[in-house]
């Protein structure tokens, strides 16, 4: 598959991979194949009807929980790793309760969450957007609607 980059009267530009190049001179490889549309990104979507546990590969996916027919439960995976990114929509009437490992927590804009409890979408159109500090722990870096605490 290829990308055109530009289409004019009587050429065009097109690619199947692009390298870019950072200030600290890290070089990014994309080709059409890594799932990426070189004329923007595509983030992965899922709809979950069930629960399911996220490994860190399938960092950037952006979870609904369109079809669910009662509260669904996401496990976040431990990582050591910083940038590892979710994002979460709550599209149907049912909590999306989030839930980080056992030593890990959640920080968001109402403080730490305790170690292992989770984090839900209380109401419709509600979202969450985490990412891995490199510790073990989730940080918020974006919140829309009801978010309700598990309570010890």
């Amino acid at each position: 598959m290829t990308d055109i980059i530009y289409q004019g009267q009587v050429a065009r530009i097109v690619a199947n991979r692009v390298n870019l190049n950072s200030k600290d001179g890290t070089i990014m490889q994309i080709s059409t194949n890594s799932g990426y549309n070189l004329k923007g990104a595509r983030l992965p979507y899922q709809a979950l009807a069930i629960s399911k546990a996220l490994d860190i590969t399938e960092t950037n996916k952006i979870l609904s929980n369109d079809g669910a027919p009662g509260v669904i439960a996401i496990t976040l995976p431990s990582t050591t790793e910083a940038g590892i990114v979710f994002k979460f929509v709550r599209v149907t009437s049912f909590d999306v309760r989030i839930t980080p490992q056992a030593g890990d927590k959640i920080r968001y804009s109402v403080g730490d969450m305790a170690d292992g409890e989770y984090l839900a979408l209380a109401s419709d159109g509600a979202k969450l957007h985490l990412v891995s500090d490199g510790a073990g722990d989730w940080i918020a870096i974006y919140e829309a609607g009801t978010l309700t605490e598990q309570t010890p």
